[in-house]
This record gives C-alpha cells, structure tokens and sequence, in this order.
C-alpha cells in the first residue's frame, strides 16, 4: 500500500497508534520481571522505526543487489558522472521529486546528457513521461550503449525511441548507426499516451537476446512485451554510453521527465512483486468465493505453474489459475474466506531464465463490511494552533477490519465537485486502532 502526493491527502499513522502498539508489545513481550523506562521507550522507539521502514520502502521496487549504476535525481547532476547539455536539465527536489526533468532554452531544438558505462550490462531500467502526445519533432531517444557520449549525429548503439507522428503511438528498439535512427529491431504491445508515466525494462538474457519489458504507471511491475532480438542484430560494448537525448519544439522545452535509472550486471530477482486480493469479481460465477491477482517481477516458465504452488496459512489451495499474460496471473478462490489477515505462501518455482526462486510469504487482508458508527471521527482539528497543519483523526470503534479505499471525507456531496477520495489504493484500519488524515504527514509528526 502506499500513497503517491497527487492524493487528496496524505495518510500516516498516528503517534497514538505507536504508542499504542509498543504498550501492547510491552503487555505481552516476553521481558521477565518488571519492565524498566529505558527499555520500554526503546520498544516504541523500535516500533516507530519499524513501521517508517514499513511504511517508507511500499510500495517499491527489487532491484539486484547492488546495482551498477543508480542515480540519485535528488541531487544536482555532476560533470564527474554526466557529459552533455548538463544545464539543459534539472533535478526535481519539489513536486515528483527524484525526478530528471528537461529544462532547456525553448530554442534549442535538442539536448542530451549521457554516463559512461563501466561494464557490460543485463539489465537497464528507467522510468519516463512525456507531457505531451510525442511525434517526430517532440520525442527522446534512450540509449543503452552509445558510442560518443554526445549522442548527435556521429552515435551510434541501441535506443529505444518514444513516439512517432501519427496514431497509435509505440516504443520501438532501434539501432543507431552515425545519428541514422532508421534500424528497427523491437515495438512495444504498449501504446504511448501523453502525460503517463512509464516504466521501462530492457534485459539480455542468458541466450544473449534483448527483451523489452514496459509498464503504465511509474512504480509498476514492467510486463513482458511481444517479441525480442537475436543476437546477431544487436552488439553490446564495454565502455559504452547511457543517456538520454531529447528532441523538441518551443513549448516542449521543459516537459519531458526521466526517473528510476538502474542499470545492472545480473537479471531482476525472480519474486512476486504484487498480491492483489479481489472480492467483486466476474471471473467466478461463485459469487461468495474470490480472486487474487499475482504479479511476477520475472515470467515464471508457465508449463509448470499450477494451483499447487498457492497455499493460503489454513492450508487452502485455489480452485484454479488463469494466466492471460505471462507475468500476471489469477487465483480463484470458490469458498468464502474470512475477513482479516491471511498468508498466501508461494513454492519456488523456476522462471523463462531458468532462475529458482525462493519460498514466499505474502500477507494480504479482507476487509469486513462496514456499517455505521464502525468508524469515527476522533478528532477535527481543521484550524490547529500555530503551525500545525490541520488533520482529521479517525478511531476504528468496531471489531471488524475496514479498509478506506475509496472512501470520502468532505462536508456534503455535491454534483459539481469531483469524486475526491482519500485513497484510492488499499489501506486497512485494524479493530480500536487510529489513522490521522492529513496534507502535511511529516510536519505533523512531531508535534503530535
């Protein structure tokens, strides 16, 4: 679960909650004899950090420990790590931040930054959007390996090009020979929409072929597209050039962003990266059992996928598996499970690279209906004094366990307002536990 600064609203949990859960760590740990005030402080001050690395690593991405080459666009770029047009972009610290963002004069026509790399890649991955439908005149070109690192018109390598004139729209991994972009070797299944964030993987893999993986949205898991490139149509270098080269027009300057780089020597981690849990679901007619959707980070080999790798913690195994791509599947569930927390245990299993993958544990909630006076406002503080920002605290009055996806907090519906929730991802409140409402998380956690 986690919440992305374009909501409404901010969710952390509240200091009432810490404190509650180290009392309760306290009550029923295992300390013999009484209890001193410096270890009983030291169990809230564990609690709270454990639940900020909780709260601050999810949702996230397994990258192969360590990556090769990981920027941190949170930081102003450097000559000792980048060549190019270094004042034509910019870091974000405000807004996306750990953003790279084009910021060059609007008549400029093209700029380009690039890094030298040091090693011979597997792996590259970057994430991107492009504020605008891209064409011929207003599009980047992503290299993996260039041979000049001004990326002009005397680079040559592999790119991948991120639009074209014309509907639709598609990646498509080109070989670059003197600046001549004219080679096709990849296109994307995934059409190019204006204003989306995409997430981008490109892999060699064991056999020496490329394969393109791409995902809408920046922190999802990138699927596996159609298609790939032999060996013989492609040629990987040490000592080549990543980077980014941008093409664009007047008022297309500053609206391209790039994010998320991380180039490695070993294949992605075979592992689950999303569980999924649907109770509404038409994939059943079985209208009281449920669904969980699964995400592979790497395609596990299907021909031996089966139900028998799924076993909910009471031992309870799905009634089937559907696959429609090779990364996502679905588990069908015909019985009814109970609301609260469970564990969907995972077997290993071997993926397309031949990778084994681990024994997994996933834990996933079902969510009781609510109904009224289960959830309470706790406390309303819309104008706190001095420079508190305002939040809203609700308590959990119930037994059940209710989640807040898509729940509203405002004075009355209107028809002209827009549908504003408070989360539109899950985010479950456990029985007699608060959750403070806010737009400012962090200057309202220490003071509260």
């Amino acid at each position: 679960m986690g919440l992305r600064g374009d909501h409404l609203v901010t969710l952390f949990i509240s200091l009432k909650m810490l404190w509650q859960t180290g009392r309760e760590i306290h009550r029923t740990g295992y300390h013999p004899g009484p209890y001193p005030e410096s270890a009983r402080f030291g169990t809230y001050l564990i609690v709270a950090f454990s639940l900020f690395v909780i709260l601050t690593l999810l949702p996230g991405t397994s990258y192969p420990s360590p990556p090769l080459f990981f920027p941190d666009f949170t930081l102003p770029l450097t000559e000792e790590l980048w060549q190019g047009d270094l004042t034509s972009f910019r870091t974000e610290t405000t807004g996306v931040s750990g953003t790279l963002r084009l910021d060059a004069p609007s008549d400029q026509g093209s700029a380009s930054i690039a890094t030298q790399n040091r090693f011979e890649p597997v792996q590259w991955e970057w994430s991107l959007r492009q504020d605008f439908a891209p064409s011929n005149s207003n599009r980047a070109f992503v290299f993996l390996n260039a041979n000049d690192p001004e990326l002009d018109n005397h680079a040559t390598g592999l790119a991948l090009r991120t639009g074209e004139n014309g509907t639709p729209k598609h990646f498509r991994l080109m070989t670059i020979k003197s600046g001549d972009a004219s080679g096709e070797l990849m296109i994307s299944d995934i059409t190019i929409s204006d204003d989306q964030w995409y997430r981008i993987r490109l892999i060699r893999t064991p056999d020496d072929e490329i394969h393109m993986y791409i995902a809408e949205g920046r922190d999802a898991t990138p699927l596996l597209q159609s298609g790939y490139v032999s060996p013989e149509d492609y040629q990987i270098t040490t000592d080549g050039f990543f980077g980014f080269r941008t093409h664009f027009t007047a008022t297309r300057s500053d609206r391209f962003f790039f994010g998320d780089v991380m180039l490695s020597g070993a294949l992605p981690d075979p592992a689950v990266s999303r569980v999924d849990v649907i109770t509404d679901t038409g994939v059943t007619d079985d209208v009281s059992g449920i669904a969980m959707g699964i995400t592979f980070n790497v395609p596990p080999d299907s021909s031996a996928l089966s139900t028998e790798f799924f076993r909910l913690d009471d031992g309870t195994v799905p009634d089937d598996i559907h696959c429609p791509h090779i990364q996502e599947c679905t588990l069908l569930f015909n019985n009814v499970i109970e609301p609260g927390r469970h564990v969907l245990r995972i077997s290993p299993y071997r993926t397309i690279y031949n990778q084994q993958s681990g024994e997994e544990e996933h834990t996933f909630f079902i969510a009781d209906e609510a109904g009224p006076g289960d959830l309470v406002i706790n406390e309303f503080m819309y104008r706190p004094p001095g420079d508190m920002p305002a939040y809203v605290e609700l308590y959990n009055h119930s037994n059940k366990l209710i989640n807040l996806q898509n729940w509203r907090l405002q004075r009355r519906i209107l028809a002209s307002e827009p549908e504003r929730f408070i989360t539109d991802t899950d985010y479950f409140i456990e029985p007699g536990k608060y959750v403070v409402l806010t737009s400012d998380g962090a200057s309202l956690a220490g003071k509260m």
